[in-house]
């Protein structure tokens, strides 16, 4: 009977032994859960951050297209202005000179 006792002890310390392990083994694991949630959460909001600075340069982007174009209008009305104002230019010497030799 006492041997019985002992056996009995003996299994249950190793049960226990084994308990104990299992037992650290989940805590070492639900810690490294805690680690990677950590990391997730840091991550997702890095990428709202992202996202946030995406939409404004897009808008950003879509104003400097817009002025852009504005200008390139604006460039073109020059253009034009110039060229109407060039050909009022050598029209006047033109005549100016069309009236030198018609006076001499």
């Amino acid at each position: 009977r006492t041997q019985t006792v002992r056996g009995a002890s003996s299994a249950g310390a190793v049960g226990a032994s084994r308990s104990h392990g299992v037992l650290l083994g989940v805590l070492a694991e639900c810690e490294r859960l805690q680690e990677v949630e950590a990391e997730l959460a840091v991550t997702q909001h890095r990428a709202e951050e992202l996202e946030r600075m995406c939409v404004e340069l897009s808008v950003k982007n879509r104003q400097l297209l817009e002025e852009s174009e504005a200008a390139e209008e604006g460039l073109g009305k020059a253009m034009l202005m110039l060229q109407k104002l060039k050909g009022e230019r050598d029209a006047a010497i033109k005549a100016g000179r069309t009236m030198q030799a018609t006076a001499s």
